[in-house]
């Protein structure tokens, strides 16, 4: 989670759980399908989170689409990562 991100913002914490999107039961593919929707859309993505014994609902203002994080090399010749991704 981002710092002044999306989730930030609608109160999201370490440990919640995603029970529920835009009313229906968490899945992957429902929240993959509810990011692309919202991109579409611009509809706030509504979520039901269980923390423990509270359960609450927060809505996430994203329409930025599925994202895929890479990782880039920063600096040159080899570095802990490269040696990790060796073939041996």
């Amino acid at each position: 989670m981002l710092w002044e991100g999306p989730a930030f913002r609608a109160g999201l914490t370490a440990g919640d759980t995603i029970a529920a999107i835009n009313g229906q039961t968490y899945s992957d593919a429902r929240l993959k399908d509810a990011i692309t929707a919202a991109q579409r859309t611009r509809a706030p993505i509504r979520l039901v989170l269980r923390a423990r014994e509270r359960v609450r609902e927060a809505s996430i203002d994203y329409a930025g689409g599925l994202r895929y994080p890479r990782l880039e090399k920063t600096t040159p010749g080899e570095a802990g990562l490269d040696r990790l991704l060796t073939a041996r």
